[in-house]
């Protein structure tokens, strides 16, 4: 069956090069990366007549993905670094 193509993201929400003009320029593009992943996986789930991803695949790169986003939130300072373990103690 031939998949019919569907608009992900506009070309201008992914970055075009590694370089940066600023450090945070990094982190929100790398969370722009990480939306258009989400979006990505979720639509192959939603082809009902020949879905691209197994339910299984489909969680699995739901997981992977949301936890890349809370590494960059963390790395963004958007919430705490959760520490656990010897390094929690003072």
């Amino acid at each position: 069956m031939q998949r019919t193509p569907f608009p992900l993201a506009s070309p201008t929400s992914l970055p075009l090069s590694l370089k940066h003009l600023r450090p945070a320029d990094a982190l929100r593009e790398a969370c722009q990366l990480t939306a258009f992943l989400r979006e990505f996986a979720f639509r192959l789930r939603l082809e009902e007549d020949d879905p691209a991803l197994s339910a299984d695949a489909a969680a699995g790169l739901e997981m992977a993905l949301n936890l890349l986003q809370d590494k960059l939130d963390i790395g963004a300072g958007r919430y705490l670094f959760p520490l656990n373990g010897p390094a929690d103690s003072p």
